[in-house]
């Protein structure tokens, strides 16, 4: 995460991508094992509730930052959100 803020601030767009990139890699690695943790460790009952309260929670923090960062980008300038 840091090294993609120090991008923003340089505004360097090459650092950008590759720092997008890697965190990119980094959650697609780590996506299937936090499910299987998850299925490993639940009931069958309980899977279902559990899967639609982890997406409607996802959905809602992805819906929320969309409007948090929007707000950011009106209201502040760049150099002031690249330090944010």
């Amino acid at each position: 995460i840091l090294l993609s803020f120090i991008a923003f601030y340089y505004q360097n767009i090459y650092f950008i991508v590759l720092t997008l990139f890697l965190s990119s890699v980094f959650v697609s690695a780590l996506n299937p094992k936090i499910g299987a943790i998850i299925f490993n460790n639940l009931d069958e009952t309980k899977l279902a509730t559990i899967f639609g309260g982890m997406v409607t929670y996802f959905q809602l923090g992805d819906v929320v930052s969309r409007l948090l960062f929007s707000t950011l980008v009106i209201y502040l300038s760049y150099t002031y959100i690249a330090v944010i």
